[in-house]
């Protein structure tokens, strides 16, 4: 997995009525020219996030009486990405990749630091005069959310 400073997210995933859900509570770069570092962001997250890396390292630790994960073994997990087939992953000790996009619904909340396309002045402004219209157009998470190249 990438290095992202400071930024990154934590996941928990669970089945409820045969729907699986994945939580993930995130922070994305700041700054307000930075939508496409954002994207990045989450497109890493959404990629390397693997529920089943731990179960596929604990699999093939050497020593079988400790339960305690091996940093070293688990370092291998989250920095090595392979592009392996669904079919050949799930052959991996019976663990395959579990991204959060294998999932039925994805809930991302947090500091995701997206902003208004327009000055804090201007923003003041609009909000004053409780023009929302004009705020929703210059909303970089709803116009990114609508664009089909945005992850």
């Amino acid at each position: 997995m990438r290095t992202m400073g400071n930024k990154g997210a934590v996941g928990v995933r669970m089945v409820l009525h045969c729907t699986s859900f994945c939580i993930l509570a995130a922070h994305l770069a700041s700054g307000q020219d930075n939508v496409l570092k954002r994207n990045d962001d989450i497109n890493t997250i959404l990629q390397s996030m693997d529920f089943n890396a731990v179960k596929r390292a604990n699999a093939e630790s050497s020593d079988s009486t400790n339960d305690s994960l091996n940093y070293v073994t688990m370092q291998s997990y989250l920095t090595t990405k392979t592009t392996t087939t669904t079919t050949s992953s799930v052959m991996n000790n019976g663990f395959g990749e579990l991204l959060p996009r294998d999932h039925d619904i994805i809930l991302v909340a947090g500091d995701l630091n997206y902003r208004l396309d327009m000055s804090y002045e201007e923003a003041v402004k609009l909000a004053a005069e409780r023009d929302v219209k004009q705020l929703m157009q210059r909303d970089q998470l709803k116009r990114e959310m609508g664009n089909p190249l945005t992850p």
